[in-house]
């Protein structure tokens, strides 16, 4: 009874979580390394996953610095919601912001029937 309701107000929530995502991300994924001339080093090789994807993101509210092996760590998880139009992301995926630069943790699994957007767990170190 509320399934055509839910499938008929879809594009609505979905237009309105994508307009609250007001930052650009892009997503690589690691395919290997090739050998860098310059650096005279192995280097990791990126393939575009997507390049402009519209997200928001949500630190953790964790403000607790831990010693842990004579470095500082802050143990933040950010949380990235993306269109559902972009499938695919894997965990270990590089996701890009400005300079910044996050590893996909887990992507939440889609339980639902009718997503409206999906949520990546991301983490600072690879």
């Amino acid at each position: 009874m509320i399934g055509p309701v839910i499938t008929a107000t879809l594009p609505l929530m979905r237009a309105h979580a994508e307009s609250l995502m007001t930052d650009v991300c892009a997503i690589d994924r690691q395919t290997g390394v090739i050998w860098d001339e310059g650096e005279q080093a192995s280097v990791p090789a990126w393939e575009v996953v997507y390049a402009s994807v519209p997200c928001h993101r949500e630190e953790s509210s964790v403000n607790v610095r831990t010693l842990l092996t004579d470095e500082l760590v802050t143990p933040e998880t950010p949380l990235f919601k993306i269109p559902v139009a972009y499938p695919g992301v894997q965990p270990d995926d590089r996701v890009t912001v400005g300079s910044d630069v996050l590893w996909v943790t887990q992507v939440a699994p889609d339980d639902s029937t009718h997503p409206v957007e999906l949520l990546m767990q991301c983490r600072r170190a690879r």
